[in-house]
Parts: C-alpha cells; sequence; structure tokens
C-alpha cells in the first residue's frame, strides 16, 4: 500500500531499477530506501501485513483475474504494480516483465515469497513510495494499481506518476471503492470516510476528478464487486 507523499529528494531517482533488465533466472529484490520519513499511518501497513490477506479474503479471484485480464498483458510486457501489498496478484498474472513496488517491506516480504514459485514473472520488488517514482519516464508498457488509490495521501500525484511511468499507447488499470460516478458524495458516505479515512482509506473518491487533466483516455469503466462500490477502469495513455 501506498500513502505519503516524498519529500522530492533528488537522490529518490540515483538508483532506478531498470525494468527490462531482469530477463531470466530467479526474481531479484531490489530495495530502494525511502527518501522520507514514514509518518504513523504509512507504518501501519507493516502492523497490518500479518492479517492483511485476512482483511481483504472477502474479494474473490475472479475479481483479481477481471483486473488483471484488463492489462491485457504480453511475456515481454513491462508491468509495474503500485501498492503490490503481500503480492496477492502475483499468481494470477501470466508471462512478463514484475516490478512490484510498496512502502511497507512487511508487506514485500510476503510478496517475495509468492514471487519465489512464480517462476514465469521476471523482475523484483522495490520498497518505494508511490507519489515519487524512481523510475524514468515511459519505462513501462503496463501500470496497476490494485486498492491503492483509495488508500494514498494524494490520489492525484499517485495517478500523475502512474502516468507518467507508463509508455504512450500503454494501459493504466485501477481497481478501487469510488462514489457513484457524476454525483457528489452523500452526507452518510461523507461521515462515514471520516473514520475510514483515519484507518486507511478514502470512500468519497471519483476517478473522474481524479485523472482530469492527465494524459489518460477511459476505455472501460466496469463494475466489479459490491455493484459499482467497486470498480475496473482502465486507460490508455496518450
Amino acid at each position: 500500500m501506498m500513502h505519503s507523499r516524498s519529500s522530492g529528494n533528488p537522490r529518490a531517482r540515483e538508483a532506478r531499477p531498470d525494468p527490462s533488465a531482469p530477463r531470466g533466472g530467479a526474481p531479484r529484490s531490489i530495495d530502494i530506501p525511502l527518501n522520507r520519513p514514514r509518518p504513523l499511518r504509512d507504518k501501519l501497513w507493516d502492523l497490518y501485513a500479518p492479517f492483511y490477506d485476512l482483511f481483504t479474503s472477502a474479494i474473490p479471484d475472479r475479481v483479481r483475474q477481471a483486473y488483471v485480464d484488463a492489462l491485457r498483458l504480453s511475456p515481454a510486457d513491462r508491468l509495474l504494480i503500485i501498492g503490490i501489498g503481500t503480492g496477492q496478484d502475483i499468481p494470477l498474472l501470466p508471462e512478463s516483465v514484475l516490478i512490484g513496488i510498496d512502502l511497507s517491506s512487511a508487506m514485500l516480504a510476503r510478496a517475495a515469497r509468492r514471487l519465489r514459485f512464480s517462476p514465469r514473472l521476471r523482475g523484483g520488488l522495490a520498497l518505494m513510495d508511490a507519489h515519487d517514482l524512481g523510475f524514468p519516464d515511459a519505462s513501462f508498457d503496463r501500470v496497476l494499481l490494485p486498492l491503492v488509490v483509495a488508500v494514498a495521501a494524494e490520489p492525484r500525484v499517485l495517478l500523475r506518476e502512474a502516468a507518467r511511468a507508463c509508455r504512450k499507447g500503454g494501459l493504466v488499470v485501477m481497481f478501487d471503492k469510488f462514489r457513484p460516478a457524476g454525483s457528489p458524495p452523500s452526507l452518510p458516505r461523507r461521515t462515514l470516510n471520516l473514520f475510514s479515512r483515519t484507518l486507511a482509506t478514502d470512500i468519497t473518491l471519483d476517478p473522474a476528478e481524479l485523472v482530469r487533466g492527465l494524459p489518460l483516455r477511459l476505455l472501460s469503466d466496469e463494475p466489479a464487486f459490491l455493484g459499482r462500490q467497486f470498480r475496473i477502469l482502465a486507460y490508455e495513455k496518450t
């Protein structure tokens, strides 16, 4: 999970994992120190890590498979997963070059175990703040944001970085909880959000507002779970 805004220290861009480098052999771990202090809410994800799979077990594999399918991956594609968490999506991914990032080392340790049992995936994992990605522009063919936009401190900054890291013509796919399109958040939703936002997640976001002005063209917006509370949105980088 990715939440906090980076300080923007240029040192964050000095050590850039090359997403196309690990073309064979065992997946390698890429350890990039975070370039800013971690606030308390970020550290909570280390505490959540042992229980995270249990917390999210209500989301069926068919939903995860649906957003993996929306990526339209081919074996040569370079895939960035922002907020890879414990790596629950790893077993569902087809052959590709994967870089998974998270700001929780405890989450990444669990993702690494799953990655070791997925030899079809070439790549690695990185400890990184998604608000300030340590990758050059257009490094990836596909970018996946699973259940991370709504927990980000600055969701629009997160999506701006995702778009920057994706090549022109590539795909950016997100799966998350969003409010109904075209309507302001209701009073009950805003009230509940005071509690949910403190713990982790914002339930008042509208993806159309988040991507406005970004070089992302909406390709699809599909209900995925609990009616339209959780949606899968696919965008093309323009």
